[in-house]
């Protein structure tokens, strides 16, 4: 026979493993933010030193070379990091021979 008690108990058991499974929802969500900002901040680097390269041979300005990245992305049809990080490795490949 179930008391008043028992239910009682039942119910804390059955807060305290939602609150364990919400806190695993919470440590997978921080760990998957955490790998995305790594990404973001690498994109970003990238992004800026093929700036850097930009500018150098075409001795422009930052915003312009950002304009000639993006025209490539667009014109071949990939990410705007992607094609940064490609022409990032491309030039340390060229400056290693």
């Amino acid at each position: 026979m179930s008391t008043a008690r028992d239910e009682a108990l039942a119910a804390l058991a059955a807060v305290i493993e939602s609150g364990a499974a919400l806190a695993k929802i919470v440590h997978a969500a921080s760990r998957l933010a955490d790998a995305q900002m790594a990404e973001t901040l690498a994109g970003r680097a990238a992004i800026e030193q093929t700036k850097g390269i930009v500018m150098c041979g075409r001795r422009c300005t930052p915003d312009e070379a950002f304009e000639v990245l993006k025209m490539l992305s667009q014109a071949q049809n990939r990410n705007l990091r992607d094609v940064a990080q490609a022409l990032v490795g491309q030039s340390g490949e060229q400056s290693s021979d």
